[in-house]
């Protein structure tokens, strides 16, 4: 089953690998891939995600680093072995 786990800011860029696999700057890469290993210490792993907006917002910090960019609010999904 799957189930909500959190709600985190994204970075437009980062949405957009996400989703659509789109290539990134090797810093960026490495920002994101740390983050999605951060997930799976906390046992998340294979995470589903969900964007919950339509358009981008400007936000001053991410939870990918502290540098202001348009950003999406995306809720996390985790798989569990129980209802």
């Amino acid at each position: 089953m799957i189930k909500y786990w959190d709600t985190v800011v994204l970075p437009a860029w980062a949405v957009h690998a996400l989703v659509n696999g789109e290539p990134l700057e090797d810093e960026d890469e490495r920002k994101l891939d740390d983050w999605l290993a951060e997930l799976e210490k906390l046992g998340v792993k294979s995470p589903s995600f969900l964007i919950a907006e339509d358009e981008p917002h400007f936000a001053y910090t991410n939870k990918l680093d502290d540098l202001g960019a348009d950003c999406y609010e995306v809720e996390i999904y985790r798989e569990t072995d129980n209802d």
